[in-house]
This record gives structure tokens, sequence and C-alpha cells, in this order.
């Protein structure tokens, strides 16, 4: 579990980061340049908010189009949200989109704890965003329709959502208790309960980590199929999300 404050990581989990990243330079071989690497930072989901923006057809412009994703989003998490860093999937016309927001100053201090160790950061991936990715990349090899629940499974909760027919539906956090229900059983419930609130909404593949799949099959039983997905050594980039400061 990564200790918080707020919204962010605590003072103690920067300085972890730091002093990793100092010890850095002396690992690495003498003709590799530290400018050269990309760093790539993983995001655990408990400091992202995720949201599905339904289609608007008279929400064309630009500006409209983030004005009126900022408004989703205060709506839903609250009027914080207006100094969060927001991203967007690009959307075709006619599709809803896919939004999610950091905190803001997390991803300005990062920038700042990498460059003052000279490295460059490359990338910052919220971890279900990887899991998606995955998901997609194993719906191809494996020639299945383009939908199914996408499920990022961590220590201190999950991260689940519905894609159908190529169209991202819903997305979902949901908090893990470790005096609670086991996550299999969270996992079920809540796959149960979006059927009933979204009768539409009924795919039955589950995309999981191959290493969290192990026995969800028998709680999930033949409702749904569980799909494991092994881990790729380098991020997917098949959903990008460009972020942004502010949208107002």
């Amino acid at each position: 579990t990564v200790p918080q404050t707020g919204f962010c990581p605590a003072e103690s989990v920067w300085t972890t980061l730091a002093q990793m990243l100092a010890l850095l330079p002396a690992q690495m071989p003498l003709h590799t340049r530290l400018t050269a690497l990309h760093a790539v930072v993983v995001l655990s989901n408990q400091f992202v908010r995720w949201l599905v923006a339904p289609w608007q057809g008279d929400v064309l412009r630009k500006s409209e189009r983030e004005a009126y994703c900022q408004h989703l989003l205060q709506q839903h998490f609250g009027e914080s949200m207006q100094d969060w860093q927001m991203a967007s999937q690009p959307a075709r016309y006619g599709e809803h989109a896919l939004l999610n927001a950091l905190p803001p100053g997390l991803v300005a201090r990062l920038q700042a704890l990498f460059t003052e160790q000279g490295l460059s950061l490359g990338a910052v991936y919220p971890a279900w965003m990887l899991s998606a990715n995955q998901a997609r990349y194993g719906m191809r090899q494996q020639r299945l329709p383009d939908e199914g629940w996408v499920v990022c499974r961590e220590s201190t909760g999950l991260t689940l959502a519905c894609l159908q027919q190529g169209q991202w539906q819903h997305i979902n956090t949901l908090s893990l208790d470790a005096e609670g229900p086991q996550w299999h059983a969270v996992l079920h419930h809540s796959l149960l309960r979006a059927q009933v609130l979204h009768p539409d909404c009924q795919v039955k593949h589950v995309f999981v980590a191959e290493t969290a799949a192990a026995g969800l099959h028998e709680v999930l039983g033949e409702a749904f199929q569980v799909i494991g997905l092994q881990a790729r050594t380098r991020p997917q980039t098949g959903l990008r999300m460009r972020l942004r400061k502010r949208a107002a």
C-alpha cells in the first residue's frame, strides 16, 4: 500500500523515489548516457480519476469539448477537480471520450525530481491504462470481439471498465479493505451490479493480469469468461491520453 497525503503520494514516497534515482547512475554501464534513457512512470490508480464522457453532438469546438469534459469531472468528483490535470483519449465522431485526471502538481514534481538526477521523464502511465492496452492487444491476437471488462487489480483497489463494440461505456475504481471481502468477491459483485444498472452492456469477457486470474474462474462462474493477460516488457501505446494542465 502506498501512503498518501490528500490525493498525492506522501513525502516518504517522494524521498524513496529520489534515493532510488540517485543510485541509478552507479548501476548503469559506463558507456550508457543517462540523458539517453527514456524513463516511464507507472502511476497507481489511487492517484487517478477516470470517467467516460458521453458524446454530445452540439459540442464540436476544442474549447467546448474541454469545458464539457471538465464540467463532467467536477460534477462527478467535486469542485476540486478544476485544478487537476485532465487528459482525454481522442474520440471519433459520435463516440464517447475516455477521460482521466491527475492531482495538481504531481506530474510537475515528477519531472523536477527526474531532472535533478539528470534523467528525462518520458511518460507517465496510470496503471489501468497499461491493462487496457494489454487487453486490446490480447483481443487482436486472439481475434476476439473488441469488447470486454478490463480489470486492473492493485493492493488498494480495483479499476474496471466496460468496452463494447470498440467504445468505452463506463469505468469505476473500487477501494479494497484488508478487513473486507476478497477482491474476487468484490469484482463479482460489481460485475453483476453493472449488468443490472446497464442492461444494454452485457459483455462476458473479463481481461485481467495472468497473475491475478488464478481462482477467478471459479468465483465468476459460467456468467463470465476470464482471460489472463501476460505482462509485456514495454508499455503499449494503443491508448494515448493527451494531458492538459487545465481545461476551463
